[in-house]
């Protein structure tokens, strides 16, 4: 995730660990790799084998000229959302210029010449395109979202972006402290894959109406939401979205002077807002994790004082302690899957 940048509390500079704000933190899963590159005579479909994101490049020569997005493929969009709500058991609806989304207050697409977005906490042009083409950073070409009836709901734009397909997605329910609406691309492997697939071949792959719900979940990001129901019992209401992120041995355990590195490789899920919760685990493989009781703020001015922050860090290392984790069921483990940005 990227990620422990919180919306609205920048300004709050000793908020969260080291680790959220180091460089070389990664992501918990790969983006998905399907490169399609075009010649000014053929198109090319590859696929790595190290990675399954989907890239979709175009010459620049070709680029004015290209139409990402035409009524056939929407219909084929239509298809695979009313099957992956299905195997979801999520009611998506599709909106449009006629309809706009009614989650949370949020009006897609009419919201897109309204409203700022930001995407990874970034401030964005976006704006709706039948065509995918357009001078915005994200040109949106289909919206799906849930209805009014789910607190906890979700919109996704179907968009494109530097000529890549990309899905975007937000479970924001209230306001914001920069009054914008913050979406993330999604995480979501079958959504990626398949809204590319639709974009570079016009055809949606088949869903299985069996297939297991926590399909194109990752095993870390299973694992984390097992660590979070164990530790806390339920993703509190409250929460907008949840973000899991790796840290490496030897990584800064907290911003604060004199602060000790992890010993080993740890992970973080954290949620947003902040008072959602906050995990630090390392996994034992063997159906325990190690708890590291870091807190999300250090703000107490004790922490700038070198030798205070070493032993509190190397205290929260020496009191680390092993949690069995708990069993629970898919639909159990999606309240947190569903969350992740």
């Amino acid at each position: 995730m990227r990620k422990f940048l919180v919306i609205g509390l920048t300004c709050c500079a000793l908020l969260i660990t080291g680790c959220g704000r180091n460089k070389e933190a990664k992501k918990t899963v790969k983006e998905p790799s399907i490169s399609v590159t075009s010649t000014s005579e053929t198109s090319k479909i590859t696929k790595n084998s190290s990675t399954n994101s989907s890239l979709v490049k175009k010459s620049s020569s070709e680029a004015p000229n290209q139409t990402f997005w035409t009524s056939a493929k929407d219909k084929e969009l239509q298809k695979f959302m009313q099957a992956w709500g299905t195997v979801m058991e999520q009611d998506y609806e599709r909106n449009d210029e006629n309809k706009n989304t009614s989650y949370a207050g949020l009006e897609f697409p009419a919201d897109l010449k309204k409203r700022t977005l930001a995407v990874n906490d970034q401030a964005v042009s976006a704006s709706w395109s039948p065509d995918g083409s357009g001078n915005s950073q994200y040109n949106v070409v289909a919206v799906y979202s849930t209805g009014p009836q789910y607190f906890n709901g979700h919109i996704y734009l179907f968009s494109i972006h530097n000529q890549q397909p990309v899905v975007l997605h937000t479970s924001q329910n209230q306001g914001m402290d920069d009054n914008m609406i913050h979406f993330d691309v999604t995480d979501n492997q079958v959504l990626k894959n398949g809204f590319t697939q639709i974009v570079t071949t016009g055809t949606a792959p088949a869903i299985e109406q069996n297939q297991d719900v926590l399909s194109g979940y990752s095993a870390e990001q299973i694992l984390a939401a097992k660590v979070w129901l164990t530790k806390f019992g339920s993703v509190d209401s409250s929460v907008i979205s949840l973000a899991v992120e790796y840290c490496s041995a030897g990584s800064e355990m907290a911003p604060v002077a004199g602060s000790v590195t992890f010993p080993r490789d740890v992970m973080i899920a954290s949620a947003l807002p902040m008072a959602g919760g906050r995990v630090t685990y390392a996994n034992n493989n063997d159906g325990t994790v190690t708890i590291y009781d870091v807190p999300s703020h250090f703000q107490d001015p004790q922490f700038q004082n070198e030798e205070y922050g070493r032993q509190f860090t190397q205290n929260i290392i020496d009191t680390a302690y092993s949690m069995t984790l708990k069993e629970f069921s898919n639909q159990q483990l999606k309240t947190f899957l569903t969350k992740l940005e």
